[in-house]
């Protein structure tokens, strides 16, 4: 889950068997919410000494040592990006509207958990209240 402020990146996401990455959205729009109007960069480096952190993203790679950057490609709009992405095959997005039932349903469970663990987070509750109204009730 990702609200502007907490420090976390990317959002519900996860990868299909051959590695193409896909993408959710949790509430109607959230791919617009989090991605529209934001920009970064993509870097790639030649060597990278292990640090035995198992990063669980294909192709990414954690050191503990200065890397040098072999490339670096500035995005300036990650949701135009995606979107690019996803016409050309190399990601997917499962919208929201585009959910089953079930998976609706998980995402009520998730959610309604997520908020009652977040008692002492004030911010990330008035996120998770404005994206999910069910949880008040």
């Amino acid at each position: 889950m990702t609200f502007p402020g907490d420090g976390r990146n990317g959002g519900p996401y996860g990868f299909h068997k051959d590695g193409t990455q896909r993408i959710e959205e949790y509430y109607s729009n959230a791919l617009i919410d989090t991605y529209k109007g934001v920009s970064g960069y993509i870097y790639a480096a030649e060597k990278i000494t292990d640090s035995g952190f198992q990063v669980q993203i294909p192709d990414a790679a954690a050191s503990r040592e200065p890397v040098l950057i072999k490339s670096c490609e500035f995005v300036p709009d990650a949701y135009e990006a995606i979107l690019a992405a996803e016409k050309e095959g190399l990601i997917s997005v499962l919208r929201y509207e585009e959910s089953s039932q079930a998976r609706l349903e998980w995402i009520e469970r998730t959610i309604r958990k997520e908020y009652e663990e977040s008692a002492d987070k004030p911010e990330y509750r008035h996120f998770i209240e404005g994206k999910f109204p069910f949880v008040k009730q």
